[in-house]
């Protein structure tokens, strides 16, 4: 699995742009199936969407099969179960 950086929101967009065109997948194919907006998709994919809510972005990745991962020193993160 390759691992790609995204220290900004337009290198996020740019990766979905890229892995939604690799797919053969339109704008509108992906919106319906992340269940976003095609204007909400194409701002993330220009750049545009700096505040695009955390929910939606891994709703489109989730749909390209994307992930999203913390990287740095993890070992001070207490990371619990959830509850039930």
């Amino acid at each position: 699995m390759d691992t790609l950086p995204i220290t900004t929101p337009r290198q996020a967009g740019i990766y979905v742009r890229q892995a939604r065109e690799s797919q053969g997948i339109t704008r509108a194919a992906l919106a319906k199936k992340a269940g976003v907006s095609e204007r909400l998709l194409a701002s993330l994919e220009l750049g545009d969407a700096t505040g695009i809510r955390l929910d939606k972005l891994l709703s489109i990745f989730n749909a390209l099969g994307l992930a999203l991962a913390a990287q740095g020193d993890l070992s001070l993160i207490h990371i619990s179960e959830p509850t039930r």
